[in-house]
């Protein structure tokens, strides 16, 4: 289990929590099964007031970012083992209509990592983290609502890619430890680290200025505004971030 210091860094960092306190918890490792998916995705529309399921899925996706960057930090800054399958979302939140959930972490789904063989327990960790943990939700939210699994491994890659950069400026951190971990995540993991991939699909996302996959979040209702990053505004070299459709 995470120790007192580490507890409070993932509450500040990952929106964590310890603590069973929602009468509703979307428990991961059930999230895959198609016929809770419309359930789910119903419930978070009325939360963010989506257009449809398609914007729902990207959304859900964001929010889940918060558990990949939360799960590789365990990782490389606590030296834990975090096993996906035991967290759940906190569904009943307290919002502006964003719909962030906290992320509830049981006991029994942190671990102590074996240092002396960090290489084999970080590339089992990535195994079971992105082709055991979130491709199997990514499978149904592409086969219930149609939305491309780029713009879903890019929504947790802009997560991901936030941790790193924030880690590199932490002196408190094993530098090279942490280098060697993104080096591995983004460009020496293989395909099927993450399911059935010819190629890992995080690498092209790796070091980019704009996303390559708009996220849809300009859609919801309280939004109106493409993304400071989105493909869209980029395209048109357009300052100005109006809605016209």
């Amino acid at each position: 289990m995470l120790n007192t210091k580490e507890q409070k860094a993932f509450e500040e960092k990952f929106r964590a929590t310890f603590i069973q306190t929602s009468a509703y918890e979307m428990k991961l490792a059930e999230l895959a099964d198609e016929r809770k998916v419309e359930n789910v995705l119903s419930f978070i529309q009325n939360k963010i007031e989506a257009p449809n399921f398609r914007v729902v899925a990207s959304i859900f996706a964001k929010r889940l970012g918060f558990v990949a960057a939360g799960c590789l930090y365990a990782f490389t800054v606590c030296q834990k083992r975090v096993d996906v399958q035991h967290l759940s979302l906190q569904a009943e939140c307290e919002d502006d209509g964003l719909w962030l959930p906290g992320v509830y972490y049981a006991k029994q789904a942190i671990t102590q990592v074996n240092v002396a063989n960090r290489n084999e327990e970080r590339k089992e960790i990535v195994t079971e983290l992105f082709s055991r943990g979130f491709e199997p939700i990514w499978d149904a939210l592409n086969q219930y609502t149609g939305i491309s699994k780029r713009v879903l491994w890019e929504n947790i890659a802009v997560y991901i890619l936030w941790l790193y950069d924030q880690l590199k400026e932490d002196s408190s951190v094993n530098q090279n430890q942490l280098e060697t971990d993104f080096t591995y995540l983004f460009y020496e993991a293989t395909g099927d680290q993450f399911g059935q991939y010819e190629v890992n699909p995080l690498k092209s996302y790796a070091r980019r200025e704009s996303r390559q996959t708009c996220c849809l979040s300009y859609q919801l209702a309280g939004k109106k505004k493409y993304c400071k990053s989105c493909p869209i505004l980029c395209k048109s070299k357009s300052k100005e971030a109006s809605i016209y459709g």
